[in-house]
C-alpha cells in the first residue's frame, strides 16, 4: 500500500514499511488472538529491533489504528502521528466492508475480489494498479479470519485524549468503512485529539495512497 508514494517519503526520511503480525508470512501463528495490548507490544519490539527509540508513525486502515494505539500505550516513541484513513478508531465500520472481506475469501471469486476493492478505490479500473492486484491476491488466498487477528475497535473519547503527539488525520471525501460517514468521522479527530490537524482529500476513497 505504500508503493505509490515511498519514494517520494524516502528522499526526505528513512522509512520502515513493516507488515503487521497478523499477515500472511513465513512465521508460523501460534494465538487465536492479539488483542491490542499484544499488538502494542510487538511494535515495541519492532522499535527495539531496528534500535528506534522514537519516531514518526504513519498508519493506514488498520495500520492506522495500531498506529493510534501505540500513540495511547507508549507516547515516548512516537513524536508524530499520521493516521490514513484509520479502521474505526473514529466511527464504526460498516458492515458492507466485512460482507465484502467474506464474500471474497470464503468463495474465492477473483470476480468478488476485484468488485469489493473498486468498492473501496475512486480510481477507475484500480484492480490494475500493482498494489491493488496485491491485495486482490491476499483476499483469494488468506484466512478469512487470519490467527491473531484483532478487530479494529472505536477508541473512546477519553482514550484519543490521550495521544499527545502532534497528529494528522488523513481521509477521503468518498471514504466508505466508515457508518457515519467521513466528515463525521474526521469532526471527531478534530474535537478529541489535543493537537491535530485534519485533511478531508477530495476524491479519494479507502484506497488512499492510490487515489
Amino acid at each position: 500500500m505504500w508503493r505509490p508514494m515511498i519514494e517520494a517519503l524516502s528522499a526526505r526520511y528513512r522509512c520502515y514499511c513493516v507488515d503487521t503480525i497478523i499477515e500472511g508470512n513465513k512465521s508460523i501463528a501460534t494465538r487465536r488472538s492479539l488483542g491490542k495490548t499484544k499488538l502494542v507490544t510487538w511494535l515495541r519490539q519492532v522499535f527495539a529491533a531496528l534500535d528506534v527509540e522514537q519516531a514518526r508513525v504513519v498508519g493506514l486502515s488498520y495500520g492506522g489504528w495500531l498506529a493510534a494505539n501505540l500513540a495511547v500505550q507508549s507516547p515516548q516513541m512516537v513524536n508524530r502521528l499520521v493516521l490514513l484513513c484509520p479502521a474505526a478508531t473514529f466511527a464504526p465500520i460498516t458492515l458492507e466492508f466485512y460482507r465484502g472481506v467474506l464474500s471474497a475469501n470464503l468463495r474465492r471469486s477473483p470476480e468478488r475480489a476485484r468488485r469489493f476493492i473498486q468498492w473501496l478505490s475512486s480510481t477507475p479500473n484500480v484492480e490494475s494498479d500493482p498494489t491493488a492486484d496485491l491485495i486482490v491476491t491476499a483476499l483469494l488466498s488468506g484466512k478469512s479470519m487470519p490467527t491473531g487477528l484483532t478487530p479494529p475497535t472505536v477508541l473512546a473519547d477519553d482514550t484519543l485524549r490521550r495521544i499527545t503527539a502532534p497528529t494528522t488525520v488523513v481521509i477521503g471525501d468518498r471514504e466508505v468503512i466508515y457508518r457515519t460517514g467521513p466528515h463525521a468521522a474526521l469532526a471527531r479527530a478534530q474535537q478529541l485529539i489535543p493537537n491535530v490537524r485534519t485533511h478531508l482529500v477530495a476524491g479519494a476513497n479507502h484506497m488512499l495512497t492510490i487515489d
